[in-house]
């Protein structure tokens, strides 16, 4: 069984900025409780980007209440002269949960098209990515070569080996590709 992580509030970090990027898997729909788990345990400013597709999965405006900021387009630049720098000048912590086969490909061939690819490519530190998809997409050559990459380029993956819904059936499977639980995610990125 499992130790079940615990934290008291702010009792990690203080006076921290942490940018969470969210693109379109199903995991996106648990974002609410990892945002409202960090905000709880760390003292932190935290503001989240959006793709167009993560916004398939969840609402922007869902997300109001467990942060402070949330942002989904290169182009409106809500009061931020050049987002994609601006955003990543003065963070402490860089997460992108979940995140799919599609990104991990945009982001090891350096594609910037949108507000999150973009700040990921102005952002000169680790970068820690949670995929999560099924264990046929995670263990496809292209996307390990993809991983292979972005490993070789200093960023850090932390996903776990668990089981997942499987968005297609509704069932259960293993996979290598999980999201870990909130507290183990607060674990493994702020005591790092």
């Amino acid at each position: 069984m499992k130790k079940k992580v615990q934290f008291k509030k702010g009792e990690i970090m203080n006076n921290t900025t942490v940018l969470i990027g969210v693109n379109g898997t199903i995991g996106a729909i648990n974002l609410p409780v990892y945002l409202a788990c960090i905000k709880e345990k760390i003292n932190c400013s935290l503001d989240v980007i959006l793709t167009e597709n993560a916004k398939k999965f969840i609402n922007p405006l869902s997300l109001s209440p467990y942060c402070d900021n949330v942002y989904d387009d290169l182009f409106r630049f809500q009061g931020l002269v050049a987002p994609h720098v601006s955003l990543v000048a003065n963070i402490s912590k860089f997460l992108i949960i979940p995140c799919s086969a599609n990104f991990l490909y945009k982001i090891a061939n350096g594609v910037g098209d949108d507000l999150l690819s973009c700040c990921i490519l102005n952002y000169d530190k680790s970068i820690f990515i949670f995929p999560n998809m099924n264990d046929t997409m995670w263990n496809k050559k292209s996307v390990q070569r993809n991983v292979d990459i972005i490993k070789k380029d200093g960023h850090v993956f932390l996903n776990v080996s668990d089981l997942a819904l499987k968005s297609a059936s509704g069932t259960f499977e293993k996979t290598d590709a999980a999201l870990p639980q909130p507290d183990e995610l607060i674990k493994r990125v702020f005591n790092s």
